[in-house]
């Protein structure tokens, strides 16, 4: 039995139910799946990475179950024993201070371009991962490009990481001279493009969605479906951020046109 001050104690946040939902529901399938199950004739063997869990997966569950014990005066006594690990569910909806009070050494922000109010819930979040000066947990935030609504919030963030005390990476994509989040282009998140070592040939999958976006351009489509093909499968951090809703001019084209001069490093 561990003790308790081993036990670790995970949030998955999303702005709604559904993507959060969506998540855990990659977590149980694995834990229901996991290998090293031993089937005989007679009994089926659990795997033996699997833990005892107590709750409902899409509210709170604990890594926990009940046994009963002899007391001293020969009494049967209930016990919980387990390490307490936990993952807890919630949604910020309109509450961006949901994780407030729950100390936690893991937050995963699911979908966090969604957010409604992306910087207040960081605001309120961020102490419940410090003791004091001192930060003991981690907080990821997962976006998926094309489902970037709130733009300026996330944008922020990705953009100045060191300010909101999150790791940043070299933009080597656009060379712009600082840290940024880290980024995965479309190239290597299509396992189309990936051999059986799940390397991914990068030559052929950058020329494959680059033709995409030049026949769309040769054929005339409108701007916005032209942004949101980019936005969707983006080679460059800066294309996350064509704002889908409300433009009224070739967003992709002018973005292109910004950053050459971004990197043209003329003298004034």
């Amino acid at each position: 039995q561990l003790h308790e001050k081993y036990s670790t104690r995970v949030i998955i946040v999303a702005n709604i139910k559904k993507h959060s939902k969506e998540f855990v529901s990659k977590i149980k399938d694995w834990h229901d799946n996991l290998p090293g199950v031993y089937k005989t004739a007679e009994d089926n063997y659990p795997s033996p990475f699997r833990r005892s869990i107590t709750g409902s997966w899409f509210d709170q569950i604990v890594q926990e179950k009940e046994i009963f014990t002899l007391s001293k005066d020969g009494e049967k006594v209930k016990e919980r024993i387990g390490s307490k690990s936990s993952i807890l569910v919630l949604t910020t909806d309109s509450n961006p201070y949901v994780t407030a009070g729950y100390s936690n050494n893991l937050t995963i922000a699911e979908e966090c371009g969604l957010f409604t109010n992306l910087l207040d819930f960081y605001g309120a979040h961020k102490d419940t991962q410090k003791e004091g000066l001192v930060k003991f947990g981690t907080t990821i935030f997962i976006g998926t490009s094309g489902d970037i609504e709130k733009v300026a919030s996330i944008r922020k963030i990705f953009e100045s990481p060191d300010e909101y005390e999150c790791l940043g990476f070299p933009d080597t994509f656009e060379n712009s001279g600082k840290n940024i989040g880290l980024f995965i282009p479309a190239t290597l998140a299509d396992i189309n493009f990936k051999d059986d070592r799940l390397l991914t040939n990068l030559e052929l999958a950058n020329s494959k969605i680059q033709k995409v976006r030049d026949d769309l351009v040769y054929h005339k489509a409108s701007s916005k479906t032209i942004d949101e093909e980019v936005m969707n499968r983006p080679l460059l951090p800066s294309e996350m951020f064509l704002n889908k809703k409300g433009n009224i001019f070739p967003v992709y084209e002018l973005q292109k046109v910004l950053n050459k001069l971004n990197n043209s490093h003329l003298d004034s």
